[in-house]
């Protein structure tokens, strides 16, 4: 990709919508969408929302589903100059209201199945423009603007001026260390990220991308997304994630290439075997997280190759990458060319092959990682000390220098691809007013990464276990919530009067209550 001059998503866009034209750029159900389909009507989007008010630099929420509008308003948002705040369709009012009100945006564009989650806080915040998709009323729901009607206009290109160090996405995290944190990305870390994701995955004529992960992800924009874009294909997208209809949608839309996290590749390997689970068109899937234990089994059964890799939204969704031509099962592979890896002890001392530590990342071209976490500069000062940025995860290296992840701190659970933070599920729980305290950790689960228990004290005696989840229901986002819940007289604590989780983890599932077999089923909308 020697001599490209594309600084910011604006321009690639428009470059790209010049050279491919009629040419399909994404699948989503039985729609297909052409580069310059994608190009015109983020446009048009853009000048109307322009009308609005909305200006460059202003956040904008969009809490919305996969699907090819929200595709059109991020290329908008992205010409306008804003910001796109994208939201997890899990969140609820906990969650909802603190992201709102963090990000300062007074713009919100979300869909009529996530309304009843926006409405919960919709009189505890400031939004001023709400903007409301797939709504099949002639009547504004509740009085909110229609999608339909900004899709008609102008569909000239925006004179905006944008520099490659202006923000284009605040994606939060999910809160490893207590609340979430919005890492501020800007536009050039997302073309170089495209750029070094192209040449890792060998994209070429001919491939399609099939994709299951979310969009308010990073790792859907800059694992499908822009390296489709740039390597001049196509993707298909799905609205969501379903284990049995996985490879019949791969076939479907004839995809090549696919991406996955652990929990994804756990699950399609749980599934009942059939004789034509190798019957597919997919030859390699990138992704992270996969274990160990199935890595070649999964190949072999699917017939396809796994190429593990590893990122953090911080780091622009790619750090660590293994070559598909020398490929190390069980490695997350080597560190790529415009980021410096290093595995550290605890005063951030290189530490010699095979060695446990922290993994620190520092960028070797500007602009390719965070600009920082938004409004917190504590938050980024502690993160980046050192002039490094301190991942929070373990692994070692081998004497060819491949890394092997390892695990990560025991503050934070790790489920279904999601981080949970123990102590903000614990602020929840002990809100509730027959519960002392509380003591949040990560236990085994059968699917890969870990599962959520809660080991409650309680104030009074037979405090029903479901009263807790539904507590917690409509106050975080549902892969939050606690599987297990299991009552102590006391939780074990530090000399400080802080809850000592590991021994709470070592303690295992035990006969803990289990919402599961319960039989009782969350609301995850």
């Amino acid at each position: 990709m020697e001599g490209f001059n594309w600084e910011n998503l604006k321009v690639l866009i428009e470059e790209k919508a010049i050279k491919n034209g009629d040419k399909s750029f994404m699948l989503f159900e039985d729609r297909t969408i052409s580069y310059i389909e994608i190009h015109k009507e983020s446009n048009i989007f853009a000048n109307n929302l322009h009308k609005l008010g909305v200006k460059k630099g202003e956040n904008v929420l969009v809490f919305l589903f996969n699907s090819p509008e929200y595709l059109m308003i991020w290329f908008a948002l992205a010409k306008l100059g804003a910001v796109m705040v994208p939201i997890n369709t899990a969140s609820r009012s906990h969650d909802l209201n603190y992201i709102i009100k963090d990000s300062e945006s007074e713009t919100i564009i979300l869909e009529t199945l996530l309304l009843e989650n926006y409405l919960e806080v919709r009189d505890q915040v400031n939004i001023k423009r709400e903007i409301i998709l797939n709504n099949n009323s002639s009547d504004k729901t509740h009085n909110m603007i229609p999608f339909q009607s900004l899709k008609n206009g102008q569909s000239d290109n925006l004179r905006t001026e944008i520099e490659k160090y202006d923000p284009l996405c605040i994606i939060y995290t999910s809160g490893t260390t207590g609340k979430p944190k919005g890492v501020v990305l800007p536009h050039f870390s997302y073309i170089n990220s495209g750029i070094t994701i192209k040449g890792y995955e060998d994209l070429k004529p001919g491939d399609r991308l099939f994709s299951t992960l979310p969009l308010f992800h990073v790792g859907a924009q800059l694992l499908i997304v822009i390296p489709a874009m740039i390597a001049d294909i196509d993707f298909a997208l799905m609205r969501w994630f379903s284990a049995s209809l996985y490879w019949d949608q791969v076939r479907k839309y004839n995809c090549n290439v696919a991406h996955y996290l652990g929990s994804i590749a756990q699950i399609l390997f749980l599934q009942p075997e059939k004789p034509n689970d190798a019957d597919n068109p997919v030859e390699r899937m990138i992704g992270g997280g996969i274990s160990k234990q199935i890595w070649e089994k999964f190949e072999q059964r699917f017939g396809v190759t796994i190429i593990e890799a590893y990122g953090l939204t911080e780091s622009g969704a790619v750090s660590i990458y293994n070559p598909f031509d020398r490929i190390k099962v069980g490695s997350i592979g080597l560190p790529v060319a415009h980021q410096r890896v290093e595995i550290v002890n605890e005063s951030d001392e290189i530490l010699p092959s095979y060695e446990h530590g922290e993994i620190l990342i520092r960028p070797e071209k500007p602009y390719t990682m965070m600009l920082g976490y938004y409004k917190d500069p504590e938050a980024t000062m502690h993160a980046c000390r050192n002039l490094w940025f301190h991942t929070g995860d373990i692994a070692y290296r081998d004497e060819e220098g491949y890394i092997y992840y390892v695990g990560r701190q025991a503050h934070f659970i790790r489920r279904r691809g999601e981080n949970v933070s123990s102590e903000e599920v614990e602020d929840v729980i002990n809100t509730h007013p027959a519960v002392k305290e509380s003591g949040v950790v990560g236990v085994h689960s059968e699917v890969g990464d870990e599962d959520v228990k809660a080991y409650i004290v309680s104030l009074i005696k037979d405090l029903d276990p479901l009263e807790i989840i539904r507590w917690c229901e409509n106050k975080i986002s549902y892969f939050k919530i606690p599987r297990y819940v299991e009552f102590l007289d006391q939780l074990p604590m530090t000399a400080t009067n802080r809850v000592e989780r590991h021994k709470l983890k070592e303690l295992g599932i035990g006969e803990a209550w289990d919402r599961e077999k319960s039989g009782y089923k969350l609301k995850k909308n």
